[in-house]
């Protein structure tokens, strides 16, 4: 890849805008996962698994958290959601999702950074995730931005899956 192609993809990712998720928004960042579940052999059903995705736009204002998504030119090229916990001074970073044309420019890092100063902001010195074993991609970012690997659990449910736990 050249510098030019570096600076290109940088410049996309800044070209993202970051906002609060709206109803109107929740189609789109269903077919974004639903199409990212499916690369890696899953089913994306909300109303079973997942269901803080059903309506996010509800589901974490109403724990004290917030969800984002990240678009360009009106189209949803990733998400994310924060819950603080500010009983055990940690906040769960969750659902974080690029679009894959979307990736490999920034924007993950950029979500993520997002999720953390709102949570640090909350009272929240702390983060902590789960993410599924098969998302290797991610799993660089969390270290690279500090996140320890802690733990692995097996999960049962609409997908039969493994994750890793990271805490910051």
């Amino acid at each position: 890849m050249t510098a030019a192609g570096r600076v290109s993809e940088r410049s996309a990712a800044d070209e993202a805008r970051i906002r609060p998720v709206t109803e109107a928004d929740v189609p789109s960042v269903h077919a974004m996962i639903a199409a990212i579940f499916a690369d890696y052999g899953y089913r994306f059903d909300p109303a079973h698994e997942d269901t803080h995705l059903l309506r996010p736009h509800s589901h974490f204002p109403g724990q004290g958290g917030a969800f984002w998504v990240a678009t360009r030119a009106d189209t949803v090229i990733g998400c994310v959601g924060a819950i603080p916990h500010s009983a055990d001074g940690f906040g769960e970073l969750k659902a974080l999702y690029v679009a894959p044309a979307a990736r490999r420019c920034g924007l993950g890092e950029r979500l993520t950074r997002h999720c953390i100063a709102f949570l640090q902001n909350a009272g929240c010195p702390h983060v902590r995730l789960w993410s599924d074993t098969k998302f290797a991609d991610a799993h660089r970012l969390y270290e690279r931005l500090g996140f320890r690997r802690i733990a692995r659990r097996d999960v049962r449910a609409v997908n039969d899956y493994s994750e890793f736990c990271y805490e910051l």
